[in-house]
């Protein structure tokens, strides 16, 4: 099974004042091989604006024994301010169907 289509992420914010770092994260299986991997990440606000933009991830391999399992987390953006209540809807798109990819997601923190 090959990953797609896009993978679509909510982010509920109700936070307009605090600076927040962005990572976005995969978890892969033994059949990931890629070291990069191009995405399409497309975001619309709360009140219908939408930015999307092409990103390379650059996924790092893991030292020591092969697992099963693995996550991969890849900083995005940092210091943003997410400036509207509300749900901020997400989607990440491969270019082309990658094999392994089980989840995709987004880690959303406060930066330090």
């Amino acid at each position: 099974v090959s990953w797609k289509d896009p993978a679509g992420i909510v982010l509920a914010n109700a936070d307009t004042t605090s600076l927040r770092d962005l990572t976005l994260f995969l978890r892969c299986n033994d059949r990931f091989a890629e070291d990069t991997l191009t995405v399409r990440i497309a975001t619309v606000t709360p009140d219908s604006l939408r930015f999307g933009e092409w990103f390379l991830l650059v996924i790092p391999h893991p030292k020591g024994p092969a697992a099963l399992m693995r996550e991969a987390a890849i900083p995005y953006r940092r210091r943003i301010r997410l400036t509207q209540h509300g749900d901020y809807r997400c989607s990440v798109t491969p270019v082309r169907p990658v094999r392994g990819v089980e989840a995709v997601g987004v880690d959303l923190q406060q930066s330090r």
